[in-house]
């Protein structure tokens, strides 16, 4: 705008630069200097002469055509060029002498140079002469009082070109001050632009944010619920371990009322057995114990890391223990039998000795008796042999169970202690874990403290940060109002073009349909040229036959010269009818191609337009979703401030849930070894009662 208006005011720099000299045309009048007269002379007897200032062009005082003075007749044609003539007058009007040997004065001098035979004549040229003199000096009055009436003018001229003058600099400088606020309101544009970019930045940050913060809050809750499993899997596992020890105590009991129904059995069956040595054997035996002695319990201390986990090993220790009891009583048991069955056969040994020993004389009654009681006490001898060979059988029996308990106690040991192992290791992971997940909630609570600071404060920077983009929804709003103006300029724009469109299109179809019409018209005049050619051409063939053989006459002669002529004229006209085709073919030829350019160029420019259309209308669009998404982004931006605010209070009570959860478990932990020690020391008190 500012080159355009200084490009329109060419006078205003000549201004700016000082006072210039001067042109001829505002030089003021002075009375007294010699002024150059201009006039026109026309063939007649009084030429009219008309004046102009020759210092102020383009100033005419009257026609040609108004006569010089009252009753002059006034040739009404034009003056030529040849009959314009200057005159140097004087301030008084007499002539300076620049122009002699022309115009009326030098005709004067002609005449007056003579014999006086013309007087009348020179008196009536001096009298018209002078009288035209008068009216030019009136004139040249008339002139001096215009020419001071246009100085006048001249001046008031300039002053309104100087006012005009300081209107354009008044204008430049606003154009001027103009182009710095369109400039300063770019470069506001482009920062309300970077403070949008930065905003979404921020929000992408606190969106990010408010995700790991979430995050942070699933792990934690996920922490909890692993630690809150954890402790049911303790739990669980403390419950097996109570209902395995019950059940192995349940076991141990029925083995032990197993080996006292044994026990009893073996008591009936050696007290069976002593009964019938008894009776066979004299003396009597002594009588066997009835109870028979048993091993002091051994008392093993567990230590207190082994916690609940050693309570297995202790039930195990003990069944073994009772089972090698046990067996140690089978072992003495059946030793005391085959002593017993030694000592049986060695008094069986030494009876018969003493039988065959004995008197040989005695009576018959006597030896009867004797050989009576013999055989009783051979039938004796073989049934203490058959109880004998049934305590081996019963005796390797036992061996064979002992052995098949100890294999069954070794293999639910090393079971028993693998298991051990892997819950040792198991308690040492969950004694990390839970010293871990200590470590975690207090890091966690640490930082959603600090992020809740830094919440706050950005916070009040998006308070702020709004206000800003209020004043940035206002002025999207006016820019709205500038694009929907200048799209409503390129929607009229592109009326106007498609109301062109329509009339070169109605042009060209006018254009073809009269050149289709020609072409029909030239086509229907060659095919009666022709027909008119192949009709004399079949005339000139029947003039052409021979009828005889006398010669043709004067008039057939004429006939085929005028057939001649004819068909001359005839293929003439085609080949001019020929021309005229190729040219029309030609012209049809480049009607089409300038008709295919043209619509090329309506295609191109209707493309443009509706690109340029749709362009204006994305960017309308574009700036109402702008400012909507403005006005959305805002009604966020504030929702997640309140929900930033919402979750940092939510965080810092799930951390403080955290913590208390974290002290219920160390609670439980607590508990959960304090039982364990309690069942430790059931077990040993157990232990020692059994």
């Amino acid at each position: 705008m500012k080159g355009i208006l200084k490009s329109a005011l060419p006078g205003q720099r000549r201004a700016s630069n000082g006072p210039s000299s001067p042109s001829p045309s505002q030089q003021p009048y002075a009375p007294g200097t010699p002024t150059r007269l201009t006039g026109v002379t026309t063939p007649g007897s009084s030429p009219g002469l008309s004046f102009r200032m020759a210092n102020s062009p383009g100033l005419s005082v009257r026609p040609a055509s108004t006569p010089p003075y009252p009753g002059a007749q006034v040739a009404p044609t034009t003056p030529t060029h040849e009959e314009f003539k200057e005159v140097d007058l004087n301030a008084d009007g007499s002539p300076t002498g620049s122009s002699r040997g022309q115009g009326p004065w030098s005709r004067l001098r002609s005449v007056t140079s003579g014999k006086g035979k013309l007087q009348p004549e020179v008196e009536r040229l001096q009298k018209g002469l002078f009288q035209e003199l008068g009216d030019s000096m009136r004139e040249v009055e008339e002139l001096q009082a215009s020419n001071v009436h246009l100085h006048q003018q001249n001046i008031r001229l300039k002053k309104e070109l100087d006012r005009v003058t300081a209107e354009s600099t008044e204008r430049c400088e606003a154009a001027e001050a103009l182009e710095q606020k369109v400039v300063q309101l770019q470069i506001e544009m482009e920062g309300h632009c970077a403070r949008v970019q930065h905003l979404e930045q921020y929000t992408a940050e606190l969106e990010q944010t408010q995700a790991d913060l979430t995050r942070d809050a699933e792990v934690a809750s996920e922490a909890t619920q692993a630690l809150q499993d954890q402790v049911q899997q303790l739990e669980h596992k403390n419950q097996q371990l109570q209902d395995e020890i019950r059940q192995r105590m349940e076991r141990q009991q029925e083995l032990e009322l197993r080996h006292l129904v044994v026990e009893g059995e073996q008591r009936e069956q050696l007290e069976a057995l002593r009964l019938d040595l008894e009776k066979a054997l004299r003396p009597p035996l002594a009588p066997l114990p009835v109870e028979l002695p048993r091993p002091a319990n051994i008392h093993i201390e567990l230590s207190p890391r082994q916690e609940a986990e050693m309570r297995q090993l202790e039930a195990l220790k003990k069944e073994v223990q009772h089972h090698m009891n046990i067996n140690r009583r089978l072992e003495q048991r059946n030793a005391e039998l085959e002593e017993e069955a030694v000592r049986v056969k060695a008094r069986e040994s030494m009876a018969m000795d003493s039988d065959s020993d004995s008197d040989t004389d005695s009576s018959a009654s006597s030896s009867d008796s004797s050989s009576g009681k013999s055989n009783s006490g051979s039938g004796s001898g073989s049934s203490s042999d058959s109880q004998s060979s049934r305590a081996k059988r019963h005796v390797q029996k036992q061996r064979k169970r002992i052995k098949r308990l100890r294999e069954q106690l070794q293999q639910s040991k090393e079971k028993w202690q693998v298991a051990l192992r892997a819950a040792k290791q198991e308690v040492v992971q969950l004694r990390r874990s839970q010293s871990q997940l200590k470590q975690e909630g207090q890091r966690t609570t640490q930082c959603l403290q600090q992020e809740l600071e830094a919440e706050r404060v950005r916070n009040q920077d998006l308070q702020a940060r709004v206000v800003g983009l209020e004043e940035e929804w206002a002025e999207a709003q006016l820019s709205k109002t500038d694009g929907s103006n200048d799209f409503m300029a390129l929607q009229k724009d592109l009326d106007c073009q498609e109301e062109r469109m329509q009339h070169l299109t109605a042009q060209l179809q006018m254009e073809r349909q009269k050149w289709i019409t020609e072409r029909l018209q030239h086509d229907q005049a060659m095919d009666a040229l022709q027909n008119e050619l192949r009709g004399l051409q079949q005339m000139a063939a029947d003039h052409a036959a021979p009828h005889s053989s006398a010669q043709p006459d004067r008039e057939q002669q004429q006939e085929a010269n005028e057939m001649e002529k004819k068909e001359n004229e005839q293929t003439a006209i085609i080949h001019e009818l020929r021309m005229q085709n190729a040219a029309l073919l030609e012209q049809q030829g480049e009607l089409e191609e300038q008709c295919r350019d043209h619509h090329e160029q309506r295609t191109q420019q209707a493309a443009a337009i509706q690109q340029q259309t749709a362009q204006l209308q994305a960017e309308a669009e574009g700036r109402d979703a702008r400012i909507q998404h403005l006005e959305r982004y805002t009604a966020e931006l504030e929702a997640q401030v309140k929900d930033l605010e919402q979750q940092g209070q939510d965080l810092q009570a799930d951390g403080e849930g955290v913590a208390e959860a974290k002290r219920a478990l160390q609670d439980r932990l607590e508990e959960l070894e304090r039982e364990n020690l309690q069942l430790q020391e059931e077990v040993h008190r157990r232990g020692e009662c059994q």
